[in-house]
Order: structure tokens, then sequence, then C-alpha cells
């Protein structure tokens, strides 16, 4: 397998298509976080909401990949309130997991991404989940207990 040219050829494609998701998302405040190893722990988008405050992930996430199979996930980190997990809960319809730091982690199924426009797919699942997030998170308290 590692001699095999399928792999670079599957890099490419998942760091397109997060990629992609940021082109589409352009209407959203969105930090990029990834490390510049060859093999990341993180390559993905943060959706934040009108503060500048992290509502949604988007990217790949090579422990959940490594663990469960699905290169490509997205969630929200408890830490980020109660508004933004259950704006989550509530848009998301498809399987979710509990994972490291707190997150609650869907993913981007093999099917999803066969299409023809992979990034049209995957904005199609995640577009009404990254609104609803990121609403929410604007409309929770901020840390200092007063809206800022």
């Amino acid at each position: 397998m590692l001699f095999s040219g399928q792999i670079p050829s599957a890099l490419l494609q998942l760091q397109g298509v997060v990629d992609g998701v940021k082109e589409c998302g352009s209407v959203f405040k969105v930090r990029r976080e990834g490390s510049t190893s060859l093999c990341p722990s993180e390559y993905g988008l943060y959706f934040q909401d009108a503060q500048g405050r992290d509502a949604f992930w988007f990217g790949v996430w090579t422990l959940f990949w490594t663990e469960h199979r699905f290169p490509l996930c997205f969630g929200v980190a408890e830490r980020w309130g109660p508004e933004v997990m259950e704006a989550f809960l509530r848009t998301y319809k498809g399987p979710t997991r509990q994972f490291k730091h707190g997150y609650t982690v869907g993913w981007i199924d093999q099917q999803t991404m066969a299409g023809g426009n992979a990034v049209n797919a995957v904005w199609s699942v995640l577009a009404p989940v990254i609104e609803a997030t990121v609403a929410a998170g604007s409309g929770r308290a901020s840390p200092l207990g007063s809206d800022v």
C-alpha cells in the first residue's frame, strides 16, 4: 500500500474537498487549522460565530480516520456551549460518535465522496449544520457573562 499511487491521489482529493468547502463557506468567518507535517493530526476548518468563537469544525482528523475509517469528519466541541451542541444535534440527522476532547463527530461517507462533485455533495451535508451552529454560537452569552 505504501508504494501505491493511490495514496497521493487520495490525499490530494481530501485537501481539495476541505479547500473547496472553505470556498463554499466564504460567507462565514473561517479559520484554517493544519500542521505542515506530512501526516498532520488535523487539517481542517473552524467556522466561527459573529464574536469569532469556534462553532463548527470540518476536515481531516487523523486519529478519527485511523480509529473509524472515515477521513473527513465534522462536529462540535462540548466546550463551545450547549446552544451550539443542541443546534448540531437538531440539524444533523446522520450518525454521530462521541470522540476525543469532548467532540461530537459526524462523518462524510464513501457514497457522498463517490459522486461527480465531492465538494458540492459535502457542502450540501454541511451547509445547514454550519448555518445552525454558527447562529447558535452567536446567540450564546460571552465568556465574561454579558453580550459583547
